[in-house]
């Protein structure tokens, strides 16, 4: 029946009508077997032309049509949003298909979330001074570390997963072992023993890990971005190019590159390392993405190494070409932006912050397939599980939830 579609004339309206008739009767037929479809694209005739309803369309969908970009879309209440365009028409599956698990016992706000990297574990950091270690398997608290006197602001994990390290609104660093009674290699952190409480000076807002664990960058409440020696301890150089926060930082996947965002509307890539080892000074560039107009609060990597996503108050997400630091795309989220996180195959982006709803976009098209209720006014932090299976949230509700779907959420409509 769709090969009747192929051969309609795109300039004829009547013949648009028709094509998007055949396309929503072939929808009607799938409908029952939407939840189970994981990747469908059809070839269409580009359509344009003023909203009106759509002959043969699903009881219960709408169409909506954007004459700046010629996208009719299709939605529904209980489906994800369905697109035709030019090129291709993604199908997901139900919301109500994807299930959440809510991991209760902070007593506070929650601002951090990360997996260790073999899954096995997420780990959230609160204003209730605790960090706390779920088991992913039993979705329970196995461990509770309340080393802290203040606020857990962000934390990460090694990537050997031998140590996790949280920041505090106190000027602290605090390491634990990640595993309990795990035998711990005397190369890793020597001089660190467990736990452990480095004083940083000032509140420390971010930090992450180099991708071959040698470094960890911390940043600070003053603008500055600290690199230290992740064996050591000791501070190896210091970058003071930022005025105000440093919300967050994180590494290029290859550990070359160090992105840090902040409070005075920037972003700012460092080229830091070759061959595994900081460059020496002179031969540190230093790029400075400006576009947002508020304070920028989050930046991710792709694991594909080719964007760069920041998320800002002023309630736009920019897609940067991390090969030319041109900006690719704007998403607009109607809301401040405060966390996102790219799946391990660089085929979704998720973000959260104000409102509480978790929204979702497909790489290929920056078209956005998936809202979900967060549960929360404010949404801190989002992270896919390192197997794409599982994406986790937290935020201002004392809550976290790991949201989980039949199969990934990362191969969907691919």
């Amino acid at each position: 029946m769709l090969e009747q579609c192929w051969n309609q004339d795109p300039l004829s309206r009547s013949s648009a009508d028709q094509c998007i008739s055949i396309v929503g009767s072939v929808l009607h037929e799938l409908e029952p077997l939407i939840p189970q479809i994981t990747s469908s694209r059809y070839g269409v005739q580009h359509v344009s032309g003023p909203s009106s309803q759509v002959p043969g369309m699903m009881e219960g969908y709408h169409e909506n049509w954007d004459s700046g970009t010629d996208v009719l879309s299709m939605a529904s209440p209980s489906t994800s949003t369905i697109a035709l365009d030019n090129k291709t028409l993604p199908l997901w599956g139900r919301s109500s298909d994807i299930s959440s698990t809510r991991l209760e016992g902070h007593s506070g706000t929650i601002y951090g979330l990360a997996f260790i990297p073999d899954g096995s574990i997420l780990a959230s950091a609160s204003s209730d001074h605790t960090l706390r270690m779920w088991d992913r398997n039993s979705q329970s608290s196995a461990r509770i570390l309340n080393d802290s006197r203040a606020t857990l602001l962000c934390l990460d994990f090694a990537p050997s997963g031998t140590r996790v390290v949280a920041g505090a609104l106190d000027g602290h660093i605090l390491i634990w072992d990640a595993i309990p009674d795990a035998p711990v290699v005397t190369s890793d952190y020597p001089h660190w023993a467990q736990p452990t409480s480095r004083t940083f000076g000032m509140d420390v807002y971010s930090l992450a890990f180099s991708p071959n664990g040698s470094y960890l960058a911390l940043g600070e409440s003053t603008g500055r971005v600290q690199v230290w020696d992740s064996l050591t301890g000791r501070s190896l150089l210091t970058l003071d190019s930022h005025t105000s926060t440093v919300f967050e930082l994180a590494f290029s996947p290859d550990g070359r590159r160090l992105a840090s965002c902040s409070g005075d509307k920037t972003v700012r890539i460092w080229n830091l390392i070759s061959n595994g080892v900081l460059l020496v000074p002179s031969d540190r560039a230093e790029t400075t993405l400006n576009g947002h107009v508020d304070e920028v609060r989050t930046v991710a990597f792709s694991s594909n190494n080719r964007w760069l996503a920041s998320g800002s108050s002023d309630q736009n997400i920019h897609i940067w070409d991390t090969s030319s630091w041109s900006l690719l795309k704007t998403l607009k989220q109607g809301r401040t932006v405060c966390s996102l996180a790219f799946s391990p195959d660089s085929s979704r982006l998720a973000c959260g912050g104000q409102g509480g709803m978790l929204h979702m976009w497909d790489t290929e098209s920056w078209m956005q397939v998936l809202n979900l209720d967060g549960g929360s006014r404010w949404i801190y932090s989002v992270v896919f599980s390192p197997d794409g299976n599982q994406l986790a949230s937290a935020g201002s509700e004392e809550v976290a939830q790991i949201w989980q779907k039949d199969h990934k959420l990362s191969s969907l409509a691919k």
